[in-house]
């Protein structure tokens, strides 16, 4: 990760000068939150856990898991593309996906809420600086932008707004391959972004989207699952 400040950005338009710290902020009235936010880029965290993780004696088998294998109780082997890859200790990390354990162990449960949204990408020729997270306002866009400038030149926006809420059975039946951004979001943010700041300039944006977890209280699901050994 990497410590970086923050700032409010509101939806009046800005008639003065920008801030001089972040002059590329330089289009709406904005004020800071905080100096010391802890950046992560997701890809680059995971990848490194993973080499970690193969340094000490992991492999990665990069495929689809369709179900587990038992023996009483306790899970012995998951099955991946119809193959069979035994185990001591199962962890279901699937985010959203999780569901997907009750129908393997039927007398599991995992509450879920699914929230697809959309994102943008923007790969810059050089990285923004000097860096900083913008945290938006609700705008007339219907957007309550969050601009993330990263260390490898990119800048990742997201609350578009217009998300679609699913329900456990939805989220069981919608491949990640089918997870799409809403073309009218990704639109209307990138003319929301415009009333904030120039900083994308003329980059067309790489449009995203995922799926965010959300159990019923809000609190990860973390722990061992009951009845199973």
């Amino acid at each position: 990760f990497r410590r970086l400040p923050t700032l409010s950005v509101g939806d009046r338009p800005l008639r003065g000068a920008p801030p001089r710290e972040f002059p590329w902020v330089d289009k709406a009235v904005s004020q800071p939150m905080d100096d010391c936010t802890a950046q992560v880029n997701p890809k680059e965290i995971t990848a490194r856990m993973m080499d970690a993780a193969i340094a000490n004696g992991a492999s990665l088998v990069v495929g689809t898991v369709e179900g587990v294998k038992r023996d009483r109780n306790r899970v012995s082997a998951v099955v991946v593309d119809g193959k069979q890859v035994d185990c001591g200790t199962v962890v279901f990390a699937l985010g959203p996906w999780s569901v997907l354990v009750e129908k393997w162990l039927p007398e599991v449960r995992v509450p879920m809420q699914g929230v697809l949204s959309s994102s943008l990408l923007f790969r810059m020729p050089t990285a923004v600086e000097p860096p900083c997270a913008l945290f938006c306002g609700e705008d007339d866009f219907g957007c309550h932008l969050e601009v993330n400038p990263r260390k490898d030149s990119t800048v990742y926006v997201c609350g578009l707004g217009g998300s679609r809420y699913l329900d456990e059975g939805q989220i069981a039946a919608l491949p990640p391959s089918e997870v799409k951004p809403n073309p009218e979001r990704v639109k209307v943010a990138w003319q929301a972004l415009r009333t904030k700041t120039t900083v994308t300039g003329d980059v067309e944006p790489e449009c995203g989207a995922c799926i965010r977890p959300c159990p019923p209280d809000g609190m990860p699901l973390i722990g061992r699952v009951p009845a199973l050994d």
